[in-house]
């Protein structure tokens, strides 16, 4: 009883004192940060790595945080380039961690390709297959956030321009983190996890096209609710991630005509410190997903959710 009445009261007292202090702590760095001299970009692209580090694999959206943080820091367009290049950091971190995943990926296709060349029964033998099972749940938990991206790419940009919009989605993924507590870890792995499985999985991945809810948490929460097994549920969530991401780099990405050497520089720092703080990020989220305690970052979403809707309804610009 003791241990739910601070659960519930922390996030409050924490949300009291961030909304008496953040003001006045805006007023005072906001005319250093708009003055936008090379230092301070430096700065700014460490800070804005760090944040796409810990938030991209953690459940608490890193396409909402960077739509706070810019509006904090007064950027009134968004550094496309920029964010592609913190994505591709945080999509190197993945590729680290699971690089014995995708290593045997290619091994397992074409050792089942050459045991089963020339039989009758190939198809089957290729999707009792590991590896191939797995590209063929990739490519279909794929589909839906590819058609989603493009048939609503206008209305996501508008979005990412509304901070006050990314508070409201903050509370309503901290509201499916809290819906998977006490959730017991299946038995439903990679060879029992079904077609509508990874559709449904994929689906919701679409609707982490929208800041601030969070790709990591919606995904592997729903892995969740359909039984898969806590670890096989986080594997599945950051496999499926790795050509979503490419997707968007594919249709994001444009190098800018005009790039001084001071604005690579700190382009190519963030992205850095993104690889090397998502990396560990990733990690944690991983012993976190297999102890069952995803729903502990429903606070933190819920928290951050409110103090953004209320900093942003009181100071809107």
């Amino acid at each position: 009883m003791y241990a739910s009445f601070l659960r519930i009261c922390a996030p409050c007292i924490w949300i009291f004192f961030l909304c008496r202090l953040i003001p006045t702590f805006y007023e005072m760095i906001n005319p250093l940060l708009r003055e936008r001299g090379d230092s301070t970009v430096l700065i700014e692209s460490i800070i804005l790595g760090i944040i796409q580090g810990i938030t991209e694999f953690l459940p608490v959206s890193s396409s909402g945080h960077l739509v706070v943080f810019q509006g904090l820091f007064g950027v009134e367009e968004p550094r496309l380039f920029f964010n592609v290049m913190l994505h591709v950091g945080t999509l190197i971190a993945i590729v680290i961690v699971f690089w014995r995943d995708i290593r045997e990926i290619p091994k397992g296709i074409l050792a089942a390709l050459g045991k089963n060349r020339g039989t009758s029964g190939l198809a089957s033998a290729l999707w009792r297959s590991a590896q191939v099972r797995l590209v063929i749940l990739i490519i279909l938990g794929t589909v839906p956030v590819a058609l989603m991206g493009f048939l609503f790419r206008e209305i996501l940009s508008y979005l990412f321009a509304s901070p006050l919009f990314v508070g409201f989605m903050l509370m309503v993924t901290g509201t499916i983190l809290w819906f998977t507590r006490g959730r017991p870890s299946d038995s439903k792995g990679m060879d029992e996890m079904g077609v509508i499985d990874a559709l449904i999985v994929g689906l919701v991945q679409g609707f982490a096209l929208i800041p601030g809810i969070s790709r990591s948490g919606i995904t592997i929460s729903f892995g969740l609710f359909r039984g898969m097994e806590r670890e096989w549920s986080g594997r599945f969530s950051f496999l499926l991630a790795i050509p979503a991401i490419l997707g968007a780099l594919l249709m994001e990405f444009k190098m800018p005509s005009e790039l001084s050497s001071q604005e690579l520089f700190s382009i190519l720092a963030g992205t850095a410190v993104a690889v090397a703080v998502g990396y560990l990020s990733l990690r944690t989220l991983m012993h976190v997903v297999k102890r069952g305690n995803l729903a502990a970052f429903s606070y933190y979403c819920w928290g951050v959710g409110a103090l953004t809707i209320f900093f942003f309804m009181r100071w809107p610009w």
